[in-house]
């Protein structure tokens, strides 16, 4: 599993749009791809300014089991 960063999901509106574009592959969710197992979350935090607009601040718990 791979969990690296986030893109705020574009933070505030317009933005979103934007990285759906940019990373059309993966931008925000989960996504199983291969054998890899993808995350990309909003994030919890901002960025410069200090608030979203559509988009949400969130914190994933991920539960992890051997097979």
């Amino acid at each position: 599993m791979q969990l690296s960063g986030h893109v705020h999901n574009g933070q505030t509106f317009p933005a979103n749009f934007i990285t759906k574009m940019l990373y059309p592959a993966l931008a925000y969710c989960y996504k199983a791809i291969g054998n890899g197992h993808f995350v990309v979350t909003s994030g919890y935090g901002f960025w410069g300014v200090p608030f979203r607009l559509g988009s949400q601040s969130e914190v994933w718990i991920i539960d992890e089991k051997e097979k």
